[in-house]
């Protein structure tokens, strides 16, 4: 989820997935970040992370990754979808604005003596079949290596099309480029555009719902995405932190978009601090590359 104020997460070599021919199949809205032996992705509404364990798979272990993951007084269940042995976890939980965090945890034998932990973060969206094809991707090694791009950050497949960076950009998380002084933007693709115009919504909920900044503004705007016109919802929020602290302005101004985008159904957050240097369309450079306020 995109924060008010953009904190790097993780700033290490890392690299990015995402595939050239697009059918909306898992692997074509799939893209991840790769961190040693932990990889975390995005999924349309999902943020998933898979790790391993070289534990056997018993009760015992079972338990100590329940306390480790902070799900041990939720009951697990098996799923028949899976020939390993397996156990599935989820867990509910309230956010404001009537919304549900759930998160879905899988321990699943990979091998003899491995158990692989592959965990789903959604908002108020569960998808089971979706869950378990990538569970077996995940298991079967059919995630292809060769989608994987390198870090640092110097080229970013949005969407079906190659963004050229500079090397003073970061990921803040998957899916999510922060370039100082230029803006910051996450997204991500859907199934289709309705799942992309709820998980905007869900952000703009999210991040209206945060006590760490005041909403000075908000209204809907026409703008110019990926040379598409579409209409997007701009806010403008107060930072509850002093300018000298934040070295720099206190004020951000993020636009929330849903559309098509070349077969693809996107849903994007861009953001910018008030005193970011604003090019003759009317966002700093970052923000530039993907859109344009219509004059």
């Amino acid at each position: 989820m995109s924060n008010i104020i953009p904190i790097i997460l993780l700033v290490l070599p890392v690299n990015l997935l995402c595939q050239d021919s697009f059918e909306n199949g898992i692997l074509d809205r799939l893209c991840g970040l790769k961190a040693g032996e932990k990889a975390h992705y995005n999924l349309g509404e999902y943020a998933i992370f898979t790790d391993q364990v070289r534990w056997e798979f018993t009760s015992k272990n079972i338990k100590k990754l329940k306390k480790k993951y902070k799900v041990k007084r939720i009951k697990e269940v098996a799923t028949n979808s899976l020939t390993q042995k397996n156990k599935v976890i989820t867990k509910k939980s309230p956010l404001k604005g009537g919304n549900m965090e759930i998160t879905t945890l899988y321990f699943v034998e990979s091998e003899a003596t491995d158990i692989a932990i592959i965990g789903f973060y959604s908002v108020n969206f569960r998808d089971s079949i979706e869950e378990q094809n990538f569970v077996k991707l995940h298991l079967e090694s059919k995630i292809p290596e060769s989608i994987f791009m390198q870090y640092p950050v110097a080229k970013v497949d949005f969407a079906g099309r190659d963004l050229e960076l500079n090397n003073s950009c970061n990921w803040m998380d998957v899916n999510n480029i922060q370039c100082p002084h230029f803006g910051q933007m996450n997204w991500s693709l859907h199934k289709s555009l309705e799942h992309a115009k709820e998980q905007t919504k869900i952000q703009y909920e999210i991040t209206k719902g945060k006590r760490m900044a005041k909403l000075i503004s908000e209204e809907e705007v026409p703008i110019i995405f990926e040379g598409k016109e579409t209409i997007a919802k701009r806010t403008n929020y107060k930072a509850k932190i002093p300018k000298f602290l934040m070295r720099g302005s206190n004020e951000l101004i993020i636009y929330y978009v849903s559309e098509e985008i070349r077969g693809r159904y996107i849903s994007c957050v861009l953001s910018h601090y008030k005193n970011d240097k604003i090019t003759e369309n009317g966002v700093p450079a970052l923000l530039e590359k993907v859109m344009k306020l219509k004059k």
